[in-house]
């Protein structure tokens, strides 16, 4: 049987339980973070240019060294000597190049994990996490829009991209509800609004009333669904 290839060994460190080698201990716990990341982690936005420059630049300097000479090892990692330029020998391991490597892009991939977990952080810093949205039909002669449950320090809130100033005069009010599927239990979120933000009631699941309605009210004092309907469309996540 042949011996396994550095390079096999090295991956397989990241697999399997640590062997007591302080390299195989180093790609072991990288390894953990690697497998530890789920597919949010790999939802990320571009981080700055300039980042990149500086972790190639900081790998470029640890891999060799100062004055631009790679560390010094024994023969007992394997690897080859030169001679410098007073003659002495200087070894470069390639086991050391090999490990180097694959621990730097092993480190590309957790700073990428933290710069999207900070760019994440930095959203949520807003307090606002899409939780569903929703497409609106027009009933009416009307345009259809787009609306979004989302999540604001602990509560919902529906939030639609409508212009009431240019819907049609209603002769009264336009209404917005939440609606189950067998339309019949209804839970109003009162009249449209100029910002288009409507809080949704903690006790209220959109699942149980994934429907999004938008109604023509009378000044009639009757807090039922008119009947009368020009938007309408169903939450999805």
């Amino acid at each position: 049987m042949r011996p396994p290839d550095p390079d096999e060994r090295d991956l397989a460190a990241v697999r399997s339980p640590a062997t007591g080698d302080p390299d195989d201990s180093a790609l072991q716990r990288v390894g953990a973070v690697a497998r530890s990341l789920t597919d949010e982690d790999h939802d990320l936005l571009d981080p700055p240019p300039a980042l990149w420059a500086r972790i190639a630049a900081t790998v470029a300097a640890e891999a060799t060294g100062p004055g631009g000479v790679p560390p010094a090892a024994d023969d007992s990692g394997g690897g080859t000597a030169s001679a410098g330029g007073d003659g002495a020998s200087v070894v470069r391991p390639a086991r050391w190049w090999r490990s180097t490597a694959l621990l730097a892009a092993a480190a590309v991939v957790v700073v990428a994990g933290i710069v999207g977990a900070v760019v994440l952080a930095q959203d949520g810093a807003a307090g606002r996490v899409v939780v569903a949205t929703v497409e609106l039909e027009p009933l009416g002669d009307v345009t259809g829009v787009e609306g979004r449950l989302v999540e604001v320090d602990g509560h919902r809130e529906l939030d639609m991209d409508a212009d009431v100033a240019a819907l049609p005069d209603p002769g009264g009010f336009y209404e917005v509800w939440l609606i189950d599927e067998d339309v019949e239990g209804m839970v109003s979120l009162g009249p449209m609004r100029a910002d288009g933000t409507y809080e949704v009631p903690s006790d209220v699941d959109y699942r149980d009333y994934p429907i999004v309605d938008v109604s023509v009210e009378p000044d009639d004092g009757d807090p039922t669904h008119s009947g009368s309907s020009i938007l309408r469309g169903t939450l999805s996540a």
